[in-house]
């Protein structure tokens, strides 16, 4: 299967565009898995990890986090920057955990479980969780900027949406990977394991950022990526139009200063090991 973030401007620009997932989200996972297990915590991993964003905003959980990723060039950036001194990353895949039978409390995947393999990788989970231990996914969809004016608001949902939107946008579809085509069907369903206590949570996440770098986030996902590999000048000239369309919907704000206050729909799916 063909991946889209392994080469290594793909990963710089996933460190730097890449937003960290907020105190809120990370608190609700925590949160689950206390009403399951209590701590102190041991060992959280992070499976999927990228460039580490969500690996890092566990570290006050957990005595250690381990980050693992496919690429070795997501986890050379990922060690471009200062970590808590109890986090690490390791190349590795979700089909070979790097951690003992039963030593884990919590598994964590953010946007990256419709690339595993889940015959394998449940049986991974299966063996290093503790009892009643977790494993949460989480995704995200189309982020979107907030407005006071409920009008322009809607017009830049609709922007967005235009610009952005892999399955209504023909030209997008057309070129989107087969993996990414199922991706919100796969954030709605259970996870593909056989534990009985599952719960979905769907939240929303806000962030704050400049157009520019609204812009550069979006360019970092799977189906742009494949995009600018097989026609640099098509992509460039989409993500033009893109940004001029904002930027009149927003009066002309400057987009490397102006700061934006934008939002996306999060979902979360929970396992308990019993």
């Amino acid at each position: 299967m063909s991946r889209f973030f392994e080469d290594a401007d793909t990963a710089k620009n996933y460190l730097r565009y890449r937003p960290g997932y907020s105190n809120e989200v990370v608190d609700t996972m925590i949160s689950f898995l206390a009403t399951k297990r209590a701590g102190p915590y041991e060992l959280a991993l992070d499976v999927g990890c990228g460039s580490g964003q969500l690996t890092r905003s566990l570290s006050t959980q957990f005595a250690q986090v381990i980050g693992l990723d496919i690429s070795e060039a997501q986890i050379d950036a990922a060690h471009t920057v200062q970590n808590p001194q109890n986090v690490s990353f390791r190349v590795g895949r979700a089909e070979n955990l790097p951690a003992a039978d039963s030593s884990v409390d919590i598994i964590t995947s953010a946007t990256a479980g419709h690339y595993f393999n889940w015959d394998i990788f449940g049986k991974e989970v299966e063996r290093v969780l503790k009892p009643n231990g977790c494993l949460v996914a989480l995704y995200y969809d189309l982020f979107y900027i907030e407005h006071h004016d409920e009008g322009v608001a809607k017009k830049l949902a609709e922007c967005i949406e235009s610009h952005m939107d892999y399955i209504t946008n023909s030209v997008l579809r057309k070129g989107t990977p087969d993996v990414c085509l199922t991706y919100r069907d796969w954030c709605k369903e259970r996870l593909p394991l056989s534990y009985a206590d599952q719960e979905r949570i769907e939240m929303t996440m806000k962030k704050t950022m400049n157009l520019r770098e609204f812009i550069e986030f979006h360019k970092t996902w799977a189906y742009f990526i494949k995009l600018h590999n097989e026609d640099p000048d098509a992509t460039l000239a989409h993500f033009e139009k893109f940004e001029k369309s904002l930027m009149e919907l927003l009066d002309g704000v400057d987009p490397e200063t102006t700061r934006l206050d934008v939002w996306a729909p999060v979902f979360l799916r929970f396992a308990r090991k019993p």
